[in-house]
């Protein structure tokens, strides 16, 4: 897990001795004149009096621990650790020095000897709390969060009102995965400073991790009080008002990121995307050019461009922009350097070439269909999928060899990902390959339906993981008006913890729950094939029955996926499909009336 803002995870400063109280003017010694310049930031000054000190008294502790300090803070590394050795070869027994000199050697990223001076520094004086800061720093620089975190719960316990300390304590948290822990750390922390923007910033995305979208945005605004230039923050404002479905709100703190940064393309490509998503594509296809005029090779707005033409039927453009998703980082482990090269379209003829998935199931389902074409081009074709979609995909025509661990991998010529098909192939909404039903369920678990009603499959929820499943997937509950239509036997395909719904909604006389015996899609496939007709939000289960060439009712959330295009009740991917759109954004309630008056009139047809 990333940390959260960087610019708060800059380094704890400690070490510069204070002076003793207020001094009248002719009583200040050298030393704390110096000290005044070094804390007030007139570190030339500070420098300068430091050095006349040391002129007079080369030994001086205190002023060659401050000057060490003072370098380090410029940037002044070499002499820094100069100035700080030669402390600690004249002043061995001083622990502050050897405090100052680890600090300096983290800065200089010789994190293992700064570990060795500062845990020296403690053998010295156990009782130097302030060491366990540099000793937090010292194993975050190298990596090592978990011993950071550590260190630093060693200072907390002396020093526990340190809001510094807690909001770094808040960030290691957060990167270890300890949300909950991460929240109250900064929470503390800005209740001790509440003027402290970096730390308002770090609270918000934790607020937003653990699902506080109202707190985030609370943050996030006053953080902006403190600093109301900072365009990354209003961005990230953005995502938050967004998932609260504050549309307006969040298109308008977008607005502020691009006028704050105008020279940031990804802002551009943002606000691009949000106005796309809510139908203002003339605006937002002006900013996907402008962003792309400033950063050519910024591949995340490369990408949003791909989806705002997808989304419009514009595929040949599409598909090609489609393609800078290979360059995300965040695909590293799907796309791993091999000596062979990613397919470029070129001849095939008597190569091997290995076809892998890439994101979600229902894609992997969705670009299975271009994969007899490969096979016709290719001298053999090696698939990498999930394990899930194995025994699936086993009869899936043009494959010879499936894995499902990368150890497997045997010799290939060249790779490609199964969702860069539809660019090689060039579909289009005329040409997208008419094979359903290209998948063929097993037939290998026994499935026991009341022949005499008809049956339907219903999913409620997709993956909770899924970056806009808040939006596509429902509660139970709204599906509870389908029930109540005579002639019709319900059969949950749900295999997550949403299976739970159907007890908690008082509803397992209703809904019978198979999820228990779904082990894998092939299981879910031949359920399906049992079936009469599949219900569904946008999930994989939805391509999988399409794909299986049964009847399935997909409900779409406002803005829908790419895929189902714009102000259609029908797909071009799949000729069974039948979409049923929300018309107001978060709102089911004219979804599911429109599922209630088609239902009866499928069922007489049916003649049930």
């Amino acid at each position: 897990m990333p940390f959260p803002h960087q610019k708060a995870m800059a380094p704890i400063v400690c070490g510069v001795r204070k002076s003793n109280g207020s001094l009248p003017e002719t009583d200040i010694s050298p030393l704390d004149k110096a000290l005044q310049l070094h804390k007030s930031g007139q570190l030339q000054a500070a420098e300068a009096a430091y050095r006349q000190i040391l002129q007079d008294n080369p030994a001086d502790r205190d002023a060659l621990n401050n000057l060490g300090i003072l370098l380090r803070m410029q940037g002044r590394l070499n002499e820094a650790l100069i100035v700080l050795q030669q402390l600690t070869s004249l002043n061995p027994d001083f622990p502050e020095a050897w405090n100052s000199y680890g600090r300096a050697l983290t800065a200089a990223g010789r994190t293992q000897e700064a570990l060795t001076v500062l845990n020296k520094a403690l053998t010295i004086n156990p009782d130097l709390v302030a060491v366990h800061l540099n000793i937090a720093h010292a194993h975050e620089s190298n990596g090592d969060i978990d011993q950071a975190t550590k260190a630093l719960h060693r200072y907390l316990k002396v020093e526990p009102d340190n809001p510094e300390a807690l909001a770094r304590l808040g960030c290691y948290l957060y990167a270890l995965g300890h949300g909950k822990d991460a929240l109250q750390a900064l929470t503390r922390s800005n209740d001790l400073a509440p003027d402290n923007a970096d730390t308002l910033i770090n609270l918000a995305m934790v607020q937003e991790q653990l699902g506080h979208y109202g707190e985030a945005v609370a943050s996030r605004t006053q953080a902006l009080g403190i600093n109301p230039h900072d365009a990354e923050c209003f961005s990230d404002l953005a995502i938050s008002l967004e998932r609260l479905g504050r549309i307006e709100d969040a298109i308008a703190a977008r607005r502020e990121a691009v006028d704050l940064a105008p020279q940031v393309a990804g802002f551009m490509g943002d606000l691009g995307r949000l106005l796309t998503e809510n139908g203002a594509d003339e605006e937002a296809g002006m900013w996907f050019d402008r962003a792309l005029a400033v950063d050519p090779q910024a591949a995340r707005v490369h990408f949003n461009k791909a989806l705002f033409l997808l989304r419009r039927g514009e595929f040949e453009a599409g598909w090609a922009e489609h393609e800078w998703r290979l360059k995300f980082s965040s695909l590293a482990d799907i796309f791993p350097e091999h000596s062979q090269p990613y397919w470029d379209g070129s001849d095939l003829a008597g190569k091997t070439i290995f076809l892998h998935g890439e994101q979600g199931w229902g894609d992997t389902i969705q670009c299975a269909r271009f994969i007899y074409q490969v096979s016709q081009l290719a001298g053999r074709v090696v698939l990498g999928i999930r394990e899930p979609l194995a025994r699936l995909f086993e009869c899936l025509p043009g494959v010879d060899q499936i894995i499902t661990d990368p150890l497997d991998l045997p010799h290939f010529d060249v790779r490609c990902s199964l969702l860069s098909l539809p660019y090689f192939f060039k579909a289009d909404l005329t040409s997208i390959p008419d094979t359903e039903p290209y998948l063929t369920a097993p037939g290998n678990r026994p499935a026991f339906v009341d022949k005499d009603n008809f049956n339907i499959g219903l999913v409620w929820g997709g993956s909770p993981t899924h970056k806009n499943d808040h939006n596509r997937s429902v509660s139970l509950s709204i599906l509870k008006p389908l029930l109540d239509i005579k002639g019709c036997v319900f059969h949950s395909l749900q295999v997550d913890d949403r299976r739970q719904d159907i007890g908690r909604e008082g509803l397992s006389e209703q809904i019978t729950d198979a999820g228990a015996d779904l082990v894998d899609l092939a299981d879910t496939a031949d359920l399906i094939m049992e079936l009469d007709l599949v219900i569904t939000v946008d999930t994989s289960v939805a391509h999988l029955a399409a794909a299986l060439g049964k009847p399935v009712w997909i409900m779409l959330a406002e803005p829908a996926d790419w895929r189902w295009l714009r102000d259609r009740d029908d797909s071009p991917w799949y000729s069974g499909v039948q979409l049923f759109r929300q018309t107001k954004r978060g709102e089911w309630a004219d979804v599911i009336e429109l599922l209630v008056a088609r239902l009866p009139s499928l069922l007489a047809h049916q003649d049930v």
